[in-house]
Parts: structure tokens; sequence; C-alpha cells
């Protein structure tokens, strides 16, 4: 696991041109509350996961990076909103949507 988590943060560290590290604490949003301190962060902006683990801290989170003076800006692509949407009815229903979606976006 801790391979994968490796391979991932120097891929996103090569992506978007910065630094990756990986929090080390047994609470992730005070992991992320010392991170953002300690980088004298205004905001902190992440993609909105709709479900999940991470999904679920999101309200400490907020609340804890504000009492920092932290503001944390969640987004969407546009891709996964339009994903997201098709998302009502299982996993069939869902994938016909995406699948005639998709082949719109890429012809055959």
């Amino acid at each position: 696991m801790q391979a994968v988590l490796r391979d991932g943060l120097s891929r996103a560290a090569a992506h978007f041109g910065c630094s990756a590290l990986e929090l080390e604490n047994d609470d992730p949003v005070e992991a992320l509350h010392a991170w953002a301190l300690q980088q004298q962060l205004s905001e902190v902006v992440a993609l909105s996961p709709m479900v999940g683990p991470v999904h679920d801290l999101l309200g400490r989170l907020k609340n804890r990076l504000e009492e920092a003076g932290i503001r944390l800006t969640l987004v969407r692509r546009p891709s996964d909103a339009t994903a997201f949407s098709f998302a009502s009815g299982g996993f069939f229903p869902f994938w016909q949507k995406m699948r005639a979606h998709l082949a719109d976006i890429y012809p055959s």
C-alpha cells in the first residue's frame, strides 16, 4: 500500500510541478491542518468527493481550517459532474447513459 501511495505522490508532483508529501498522523484532519499552517496557506483547494471516508471528514476539516483562517474550496471537474448526473439508478442504467455520452464525445 505504501508503494502505491508513494507512486501516486511522485506522479502528482511531476504532473503539477510541485512537491507532494505524505502526511503522517493518525488523524487526517489534524495532519492537513498542521500542513496548511506550516505552508502558511490562506486557502486549500481539493477535488470534491461525493462519498467515502474523505467525504466523511470534510465537515470537521472545514471547521478546523476555518478556525485558522484558512478557506477550504472544493471543486468538481466538469466530466465528473456529467458522470454523477447519470448515477441515479444502479450500475447498468448508469453505464448505458455513460456509454451513450462517451459515444457522443468519442465517435468511432
